[in-house]
């Protein structure tokens, strides 16, 4: 699986910390869902990351959870049924998955499922950042 790392928001622009989207062969599950909504879903989405990249931890919102019980990640859900799932890795936030639930809550196995996942994307994003030093 080819991964990148797809820069939303930058420190070089005045923000406290770096917004990614992960790309698996070309593509970002996250990307594509906030293109796919509404424009003033969209808007909101993107003022959430805006305020999360000022802010950092100490920005607090009830659509924000930095990090989940039990999990090493956290999860943005600006939409009832619609979750992004991010990781802070230092100054960085990776926003690695997106899930829609259609009723009830996610099950566990989902949760679990992204705790693998985002291993996988946060030893990736080392080696991007080992490899792009003189860009960061």
């Amino acid at each position: 699986m080819c991964v990148e790392y797809k820069e939303i928001l930058s420190q070089n622009d005045g923000y406290r910390l770096n917004v990614y989207a992960v790309e698996r062969n070309s593509r970002s599950r996250v990307l594509e869902s906030i293109d796919s909504l509404t424009q003033d879903k969209k808007d909101e989405v993107i003022n959430l990351l805006q305020k999360m990249a000022e802010n950092g931890t100490e920005y607090k919102s009830p659509k924000v959870k930095w990090r989940l019980a039990k999990y090493s990640y956290g999860e943005l859900k600006p939409h009832g049924h619609r979750f992004f799932f991010f990781v802070k890795y230092n100054d960085n936030l990776i926003f690695f998955d997106y899930e829609e639930k259609k009723k009830g809550s996610l099950k566990s196995d989902i949760y679990k499922r992204l705790q693998t996942e985002m291993k996988y994307y946060e030893r990736e994003f080392e080696r991007f950042i080992s490899g792009n030093k003189e860009n960061l």
